[in-house]
């Protein structure tokens, strides 16, 4: 299953998110350099790329723009260079470049609310090590633009994945690091727990509700049914305790459910 077609299954609206970063121009004189320091640029444009190649899969384009060009609906792709890029809504942060030299080591949030970002990390290794590539140019530069040029572009950045530092029914957050910063690095240098690190939810006998302490990265279980801590079915919502394993996710998922576990199984297995 492409982003593409997923999106199409029911994103419903455009994306409500936009990019903010500082543009580092390049030191040659170009269009694109000269139309960025002009008085009317017209609209920037920010494009990712996710190459799953390394894990079996294909190269998955998607872009926060909408259009409004009139041309199309606001959900259409944008073309550059014959590639269609979905889109989607993304918040990205982090990307400005650093005065003291640092790599830099941005994060990027992207809508999950049709289980998109939940699919691909169960069908591809948790996207851990993916290759991520940001393009930028102008509109203008777009196919079938006012002046359609893919050479007119901003120096192409390239990241890598390093870890998941959210994950909920709205959307997936990863940190990612500069390819430069981590060539050669398999493994992350960061702890691996096989445990899933989401919060569960807790009753609150008071309120007769369930309330979970962080939003941000709590369990997207919702439902009416109640397990214990060995993942078999109770009764009492009191007694509704998360064992943070697989069986967990499965017990309340489904077997057979994309299953939104933030750990790592396989941990334990290496030595």
């Amino acid at each position: 299953m492409t982003i593409a077609a997923l999106v199409r299954g029911g994103l419903g609206g455009p994306p409500a998110f936009l990019l903010t970063g500082g543009l580092d121009l390049p030191p040659e004189t170009t269009p694109i350099t000269k139309a960025l320091q002009s008085t009317a640029p017209g609209p920037y444009v920010v494009m990712y790329e996710l190459d799953l190649t390394s894990k079996g899969g294909t190269v998955q384009r998607f872009t926060p723009m909408v259009r409004n060009d009139g041309a199309a609906s606001a959900m259409s792709p944008v073309i550059f260079d014959g590639n269609s890029y979905t889109p989607i809504p993304i918040e990205a942060k982090g990307f400005e470049k650093s005065a003291k030299g640092q790599l830099a080591r941005p994060t990027l949030s992207i809508s999950n609310v049709t289980n998109i970002i939940t699919q691909l990390l169960r069908d591809f290794d948790g996207l851990r090590g993916v290759k991520i590539r940001r393009i930028r140019t102008l509109a203008q530069y777009l196919d079938g633009g006012a002046s359609p040029d893919p050479g007119q572009v901003l120096p192409v950045e390239t990241y890598i994945i390093a870890r998941k530092t959210q994950h909920n029914r709205q959307s997936v957050e990863f940190e990612l690091r500069a390819a430069i910063d981590i060539e050669g690095v398999v493994i992350p240098k960061g702890n691996l727990l096989r445990s899933c690190q989401a919060r569960y939810r807790v009753w609150d006998a008071t309120a007769e509700e369930f309330t979970v302490a962080d939003s941000t990265v709590a369990c997207p279980y919702d439902g009416a049914s109640y397990f214990d801590i060995n993942d078999q079915p109770v009764a009492n919502p009191a007694q509704d305790k998360a064992s943070k394993t697989l069986g967990c996710c499965r017990a309340r998922f489904g077997e057979n459910a994309v299953l939104p576990f933030d750990g790592e199984p396989g941990a334990a297995r290496a030595r």
